[in-house]
């Protein structure tokens, strides 16, 4: 069994990440889906899908930071 490590995604996060990205158009600079409308489609409440994303992108900075830039 391979251990996780703390800045690793869990199934949950990478399907809402893959989500966002795939269908919702979240991270275009012209954002085509709000919040609100990407937690509908996930049958997620919206409070529920922002505290989701905060967790996945201080992840995601967090891992990019260690793995990136010396200390």
């Amino acid at each position: 069994m391979e251990v996780q490590k703390p800045m690793d995604l869990t199934e949950r996060e990478k399907e809402i990440l893959l989500e966002a990205y795939r269908q919702g158009g979240y991270f275009e600079p012209d954002r085509r889906v709000s919040m609100t409308e990407l937690a509908r489609q996930m049958n997620i409440s919206t409070p529920t899908l922002s505290e989701e994303m905060r967790r996945i992108m201080k992840k995601l900075v967090r891992n990019y930071i260690e793995e990136s830039v010396p200390e």
